[in-house]
């Protein structure tokens, strides 16, 4: 017999929900369009495979980095975001719940090199960028306000129950990019990625009848890893001006290194759960596993965009396409006992799996002067979860939608960006727990999907010495 721990611990002695995030949603853990770096290039929503904008070349199609070599190029972006998350019905009363923060967004740093060979140049430059932020933080208490003990035939509860989820991804790469052609560059940028992820839910409730007899439920789920692995970005580019066209293609990732670990503890007094028509039973069942190793992966892409520049008026065009990673196992933990009832074996299910998905983005930048520019982007940003799985080690299932406008001066040989973004967008999640007391349900735990609706506005500010070619 193989029953799922939380299922069993759902038999729950309360009517506490998990509420909506009350720390930092950042850089949604499951959207490969949501984080965007350099300066231009941020204001351009990255829509830059197809032309030379900033050092963030290194991250978009490194080919164009061949388009400058001078050495000692600097650049580093910040951004500020407010976002508002909406669950819908949440709670089973009608309520949408909502949750509004303001906090810094990931980031970029990069410092460009040149070496001169004595055929033909060949561009360097180092990057380092923050791939993914995302923590999120649900919880809820619920306390009977009726007396205690309740009157016969009642029972009176409390409880509390929380999900605290981290996700943290940095990469950092040296590009190296040159000149094949007349009209055409190539580079690549061999990348080293390290994930950092941690999950916790817990839920405990209390439950006291009017025979005074007390009942407990405890349950908790703890899984976290680190894990460092290589991808390659090589790109071409193509330069006929007054229009520049791109493509560039992102390798699965290898695992190198990682650790991992999991802990589930559960224990239930004073409930019917095995023998409904018996007495209420005991039951426990904790386990502990370090050490294991991990194997977080990432997928295939393909990216193509052109630029076509009129005057002073350049349009952009993007899109990726994204392959899919059947469902696999980031950890294999062994399964466990029950310590008080051996018979009931439990497993781990800590399984990821995404889709295929294609987004784009269209973008515009409009030079005013040498020294002042205004840059228009729009672009899609859809989830790369399964929506067919429940991914456990994933929540955000929804799609966005982003728009960036912003402008750049310059002032004392320094390039200074600012603007504003705003990103929308709604869909489910399986991960907003409710639990009910409906007699007609009885008191076992529900996770319906939920309803979320997702609105951010970002302030996007940078500066860069001077790169690229307009």
């Amino acid at each position: 017999m193989v029953p799922d721990l939380r299922h069993i611990l759902s038999f729950l002695l309360l009517a506490a929900m998990l509420t909506l995030p009350t720390t930092t949603l950042l850089a949604q853990d499951s959207h490969f369009w949501d984080s965007q770096f350099g300066t231009r290039s941020q204001l351009l929503g990255g829509i830059v495979v197809g032309a030379p904008n900033d050092l963030s070349t290194t991250y978009y199609n490194p080919a164009w980095l061949a388009m400058e070599n001078k050495p000692s190029v600097l650049l580093t972006t910040k951004t500020f975001e407010a976002y508002n998350l909406t669950a819908e019905n949440n709670f089973n009363n009608g309520s949408d719940p909502t949750s509004t923060q303001v906090t810094p967004s990931p980031g970029f740093f990069g410092i460009q090199f040149s070496q001169n060979t004595e055929d033909d140049e060949l561009s360097i430059a180092f990057s380092y960028l923050q791939k993914v932020k995302f923590d999120f933080k649900a919880s809820g208490i619920q306390i009977d306000e009726n007396p205690a003990p309740p009157e016969e035939g009642n029972f009176w509860f409390s409880g509390e129950a929380f999900k605290i989820t981290s996700v943290s991804e940095y990469w950092a790469g040296v590009t190296f990019a040159k000149q094949i052609g007349d009209h055409t560059l190539a580079g690549i940028t061999p990348f080293g990625a390290l994930r950092n992820q941690s999950m916790r839910n817990q839920v405990s409730a209390k439950g006291m009848g009017s025979d005074e007899n007390f009942s407990h439920i405890y349950s908790m789920d703890y899984s976290d890893f680190w894990h460092i692995r290589l991808l390659l970005k090589a790109g071409l580019a193509f330069d006929y001006s007054p229009l520049t066209f791109g493509v560039t293609l992102t390798t699965p990732s290898v695992g190198v290194i990682g650790e991992g670990s999991v802990y589930q503890d559960g224990s239930l007094s004073g409930i019917d759960i095995f023998d409904p028509e018996g007495t209420p039973d005991t039951f426990m069942a904790v386990n502990h596993q370090p050490g294991l190793s991990p194997n977080f992966k990432s997928p295939l892409s393909i990216a193509a965009g052109a630029a076509y520049k009129l005057g002073d008026t350049r349009l952009y065009v993007s899109a990726e396409w994204f392959n899919t990673l059947g469902k696999y196992d980031i950890m294999s933990p062994d399964s466990f006992s029950s310590q008080s009832h051996p018979n009931y074996i439990f497993t781990y299910d800590i399984s990821y799996s995404t889709r295929s998905i294609i987004n784009w983005g269209i973008a515009g930048s409009h030079n005013f002067s040498s020294r002042v520019a205004m840059y228009l982007s729009f672009w899609s940003d859809k989830s790369n979860l399964n929506q067919s799985d429940d991914p456990n080690m994933m929540m955000a299932l929804w799609n966005l939608k982003h728009t960036n406008v912003g402008a750049s001066f310059e002032f004392m040989n320094i390039e200074f960006t600012t603007g504003l973004g705003f990103s929308y967008g709604n869909g489910t999640s399986h991960h907003f727990a409710t639990y009910t007391t409906d007699n007609e349900e009885g008191l076992e735990g529900k996770f319906p999907p939920t309803e979320v609706t997702f609105k951010r506005i970002k302030f996007l500010i940078g500066f860069n010495l001077p790169f690229g070619q307009e």
